[in-house]
């Protein structure tokens, strides 16, 4: 039979006992057997009934990265297509110049929506992708980090 060690209201783990061993008075075991969903090491305990803990949020990294990151979070194709585009259009030219220039691409600057608008309004990046490219959430990996950045 399986059941949850609980010690001080938190469940330390699931085991399998038959027959079920005798523990210090500070630890409670509760069959789990049909318990659904079959609680887990750090879920709480209330005497009654197991309580998932919440989900840890998302880390957020803020809305500044790099530019090798705002460039992969275009496809290879995609990419392609804009240089080539951007050598007869001096908008897109200008905006891509920017890019180069910046120390990093800050996502939520007016600039950058309005540069990743006219990609998308161009037909080089697919309707629905200047969304994506501006507001997936920044990787630790993608960030820009000063530190980072002088190394």
């Amino acid at each position: 039979m399986k059941y949850a060690q609980i010690i001080n209201g938190k469940v330390h783990g699931v085991f399998d006992y038959d027959p079920l061993p005798e523990f210090a008075p500070n630890i409670v075991m509760v069959p789990v057997d049909g318990v659904t969903p079959e609680p887990k090491a750090g879920w709480g305990y209330d005497g009654a009934v197991f309580i998932e803990p919440e989900p840890e949020p998302a880390p957020n990294y803020g809305t500044r990265i790099s530019r090798l990151a705002f460039k992969l979070r275009m496809t290879a194709d995609e990419r392609k297509e804009i240089r080539v585009a951007a050598e007869s259009n001096a908008d897109l030219y200008d905006f891509m110049d920017l890019l180069s220039d910046s120390t990093y691409i800050d996502l939520t600057r007016a600039e950058t929506i309005a540069g990743v608008g006219q990609l998308e309004a161009a037909g080089l990046i697919a309707s629905g992708r200047g969304d994506e490219v501006l507001n997936t959430p920044v990787t630790q990996e993608e960030q820009w980090n000063v530190e980072r950045s002088l190394s």
